[in-house]
């Protein structure tokens, strides 16, 4: 997972001019934010969630940290960064691929 977001960060990087206004241009390096946050989590074999309810509630408060800290807190003291309701949404819907990967590579190995 690590991996295809840096290759999707990468590319979006290079292509991200060419690209029309709208979410995915504006937002996509937040929405790669979770993936990769919480993906790192995953190369430790020391941090394990003993149920799949246990990692979504964790997994989502770690989210909601990470909203709050990078679309409210950093702004609220340093002036060159910005709110943006469109990067709390995309990080969201980071968390959701995040689940979502990790979801069908559980049911991947256990068929």
């Amino acid at each position: 997972m690590l991996a295809v977001c840096l290759i999707t960060y990468l590319v979006f990087h290079r292509v991200r001019l060419l690209m029309p206004e709208g979410f995915l241009r504006s937002s996509l390096p937040s929405m790669l934010v979770m993936p990769v946050m919480l993906g790192v989590t995953d190369l430790f074999r020391s941090i394990r969630f003993h149920s799949w309810g246990k990692k979504v509630t964790i997994t989502l408060a770690a989210t909601v940290a990470a909203v709050f800290w990078f679309e409210w807190a950093v702004p609220s003291f340093y002036p060159r960064s910005t709110a943006d309701r469109g990067d709390m949404a995309a990080m969201l819907l980071g968390w959701l691929l995040y689940l979502t990967f990790d979801w069908l590579q559980a049911n991947k190995t256990r068929a």
